[in-house]
């Protein structure tokens, strides 16, 4: 048993707990999905774009598939427990990953999902957009808008720089984070902060 799956015992006055490893993956996946959430909110100084459930439930799952044995398969209900996910919701987005090659499916008994790349070869970027299509805080800040320009002026629009930069910037940050970053950046964690 590595480091990181033995089990962390916390204080709380006088008590002792133990919490399981699995939990504390998770809850560094977790803070890993919170922080790429705060850096969007702050790059765009406000809640002007958010990801969508859809995406933030397919980065959990792909988490936990990519922590595990790569030939494990896992069924949906382990999934959905583990990542906290509808499970209706669940079989939607992994049936959409196994349309984009992101996943491969075993049917009847000991059936399940298992990943069919690897990690490294799955960005945050590609993931988030194969879902929720081209991040942009307004439509006319995407290379190839697909609407016009809202503004009274398109031709002197302020706006549109800005929100050109900050998608620059996001599709950057996203695009250079792998999957198995975020695995190897959940294990690097020795210390958890647990609210009791």
């Amino acid at each position: 048993m590595t480091l990181w799956q033995s089990p962390v015992l916390i204080r709380d006055n006088s008590c002792l707990f133990a919490v399981d490893p699995y939990l504390r993956l998770l809850a560094s996946i977790r803070g890993a999905i919170c922080h790429l959430s705060f850096v969007i909110c702050h790059l765009l100084l406000s809640e002007i774009m958010r990801i969508s459930r859809k995406a933030e439930y397919a980065l959990r799952a792909l988490l936990l598939l990519a922590r595990d044995n790569p030939d494990k398969v896992h069924q949906i209900q382990e999934l959905s427990e583990a990542g906290r996910i509808p499970v209706k919701f669940l079989e939607q987005i992994l049936l959409s990953l196994r349309n984009h090659g992101i996943l491969s499916s075993k049917r009847g008994v000991g059936g399940g999902y298992t990943l069919k790349r690897r990690p490294s070869e799955m960005s945050v970027l590609e993931i988030i957009e194969l879902l929720d299509g081209p991040i942009t805080p307004l439509p006319c800040a995407l290379d190839k808008n697909s609407e016009t320009c809202s503004c009274a002026e398109p031709a002197f629009c302020s706006l549109r720089p800005l929100m050109k930069a900050a998608r620059e910037q996001l599709c950057e940050l996203f695009g250079s984070k792998t999957i198995q970053d975020l695995v190897d950046q959940a294990r690097d964690r020795n210390v958890m902060v647990f609210d009791i």
